[in-house]
């Protein structure tokens, strides 16, 4: 995954490259929020569907 953009509480990672099948990763993305230096949410992101996946603490 390469970086997206980062803010103060905020890492946003973007997918790239393909798998064997040819399938690209570029639909693919996660966010992870921090408070404190501590992980609270994790955000998987479907770009292709729009959907998000929250997984919170």
């Amino acid at each position: 995954m390469k970086i997206g953009n980062v803010f103060n509480n905020k890492l946003e990672l973007c997918g790239y490259g393909d798998d064997a099948m040819g399938v690209s990763f570029s639909d693919y993305g996660i966010a992870v929020l921090l408070e404190n230096n501590i992980i609270v949410k994790i955000i998987l992101k479907y770009f292709y569907r729009n959907v998000e996946l929250h997984y919170s603490k």
